[in-house]
């Protein structure tokens, strides 16, 4: 059993949220191709704003609030709450990665 009380090593949180900003770097890259090719629509209502203000606004904006969340995560990983919230967090752009794999493939059979 995990003894969540010690603090833990650091090189499974910290590959873990770099794979977050991994992850976020291709959210990027495929959202910005997807809604600029109009095949998509950006769902979130601020980033939908910060895109019509260009891609430059959008990926700067995108890439600073995740950035800064990892940090946070990172700085805070001796506690119990970051830790679950890394993996709460890289599990969701995990699966975030899944429908754009997917929707590449339904925007390829289009062409």
């Amino acid at each position: 059993m995990f003894d969540w009380t010690r603090r833990p090593r650091a090189r499974w949180i910290t590959a873990l949220l770099g794979l977050t900003l991994v992850f976020n770097l291709i959210d990027l890259v495929s959202t910005v191709t997807f809604v600029t090719l109009g095949y998509a629509e950006e769902a979130n209502p601020l980033m939908a704003s910060l895109l019509e203000l260009g891609a430059p606004v959008f990926a700067a904006a995108k890439i600073a609030m995740v950035s800064v969340g990892v940090y946070v995560l990172w700085r805070f990983r001796h506690l119990a709450v970051a830790r679950a919230g890394s993996v709460a967090v890289s599990a969701a752009y995990g699966a975030l990665m899944l429908y754009h794999a997917r929707w590449a493939e339904v925007v390829m059979s289009l062409s």
